[in-house]
């Protein structure tokens, strides 16, 4: 129905009744199929499938949302994210397509003081995604791995840093985000030669063990839209 839809727009309407079909599967690709075609009406849809019990679904409903770049899709993936708690990394990646669409830096930036740590973690991600300087907000962060994310978006892109601060006190503070990066940077590569045995702080199997001191977050989600194989 998806390529039907691509040449007779006036028959995606009835796609919409399958995002409660009783099969898991037909949800998710109806989800997708909704995404792809923008369709308007499919929005209060996907935003329900958010809160499907399925993770395929919620992967598919969160990846289509963000093609609308909606400001009320955000309140529910971060619910999203929450539930979730970092478990599945489709769904963690759909809800910072989400995030990262809503294109509000200074609403997520807000969320460095959430207390879920997985909102934080996708947060930060998403400030990447959009190149914010807000992502300095997250460099203070009580989990290393969103401090990680925080220092590696700033300085990999590399993220263009706020005004330079004209008080002493604000160069230090700023002084003081900077080095508690660096010796996190230094620390997780230390720690991980010593794991791993690598002088370079990179598993000589990283094939096999996936390890790696340069290893994020952000280049660990799923690329694409989709994984069809899933």
């Amino acid at each position: 129905m998806g390529q039907i839809a691509t040449k007779q727009p006036e028959v995606i309407g009835a796609i919409v009744p399958l995002t409660k079909d009783g099969e898991p599967e037909i949800r998710a690709q109806a989800a997708k199929v909704l995404g792809e075609a923008r369709f308007e009406g499919g929005k209060s849809a996907l935003t329900e499938l958010l809160t499907d019990s399925n993770p395929r679904v919620q992967h598919f409903a969160g990846t289509a949302l963000s093609k609308f770049g909606l400001a009320d899709a955000v309140t529910p993936a971060l619910e999203m994210l929450r539930r979730n708690d970092n478990q599945d990394l489709y769904v963690r990646h759909a809800g910072i397509l989400i995030l990262a669409a809503s294109n509000n830096s200074k609403r997520l930036e807000a969320l460095s003081k959430d207390s879920s740590s997985a909102v934080r973690l996708a947060t930060v991600v998403a400030l990447r995604r959009m190149q914010s300087p807000a992502a300095a907000a997250f460099l203070n962060d009580s989990d290393l791995t969103v401090v990680r994310e925080a220092a590696r978006a700033i300085n990999d892109l590399p993220i263009a840093t706020r005004a330079a601060p004209t008080c002493g006190a604000d160069r230090k503070a700023a002084a003081r985000r900077s080095n508690h990066a660096a010796r996190f940077e230094c620390e997780f590569s230390r720690r991980h030669t010593r794991r791993c045995g690598s002088r370079r702080g990179v598993c000589g199997q990283s094939k096999l063990c996936g390890r790696s001191a340069s290893r994020s977050v952000a280049n660990a989600e799923p690329m694409g839209q989709t994984d069809q194989s899933r």
